[in-house]
């Protein structure tokens, strides 16, 4: 199983981070906070693709709906919906916190292929990066991405999550480097350009989702 990490703050001045309890299905997807809850999904396969809420404590995953199949996932609380890629990965999805598809939309990422998703909820800004190393704002309303800037140059698949942190207006993406480490970086939203924080520290552990911070 997947592990989901709990770090605490240093892992925003540092980039270490701290290996929490395996989560009890297979969640090759992302996470998100909603209202108080944590939420997952995953993409990994028919059997193993779906929509949970999570305890944060124990690992123990719920299912909500085995057939959905999930990317990206972020948290829009001012209308308790999630903005989600998911098999579809140069379109946008919305979809309720129960994991039904409220509506489809037809943009994508501004180079198609959506890698993840972050809301700035202060300033009600989706952000979402691409395979070619892009970083990218999403419109609310049709799902059309729109270039901000280059990030690390193309990245494929080794490109990591991103969150944000809505306590300290930071955009965070970790990143997956030539000798199989994850960097902390933290992403400059006007330029794209990203900036080294550290290693997590952990190895033999790859990141596919990474929370947006909730106003503390």
């Amino acid at each position: 199983p997947a592990h989901l990490g709990l770090p605490s703050r240093p892992l925003t001045t540092t980039g270490a981070a701290t290996q929490g309890p395996a989560v009890s299905t297979q969640t090759t997807g992302d996470i998100s906070w909603l209202n108080g809850t944590l939420y997952g999904g995953s993409h990994s396969g028919a059997s193993n693709k779906g929509f949970y809420t999570i305890d944060p404590t124990t690992g123990v995953a719920t299912a909500l709906n085995s057939s959905i199949s999930i990317q990206s996932l972020a948290a829009i609380p001012s209308l308790s919906e999630f903005y989600d890629v998911g098999s579809t990965v140069s379109r946008v999805d919305i979809i309720t916190p129960t994991g039904s598809i409220a509506q489809h939309l037809a943009g994508g990422g501004n180079d198609d292929f959506v890698q993840d998703l972050a809301y700035d909820s202060l300033n009600g800004v989706l952000y979402s990066t691409g395979a070619l190393g892009s970083l990218d704002t999403i419109d609310l309303s049709t799902g059309i991405g729109t270039y901000v800037g280059q990030l690390l140059g193309p990245m494929g698949r080794r490109n990591g999550p991103i969150a944000y942190d809505w306590n300290t207006n930071t955009l965070y993406m970790l990143f997956l480097d030539d000798f199989n480490s994850d960097n902390l970086y933290s992403v400059n939203t006007d330029t794209g350009a990203a900036t080294l924080i550290g290693p997590t520290g952990l190895t033999g552990v790859y990141f596919t989702g990474f929370a947006d911070l909730p106003v503390s």
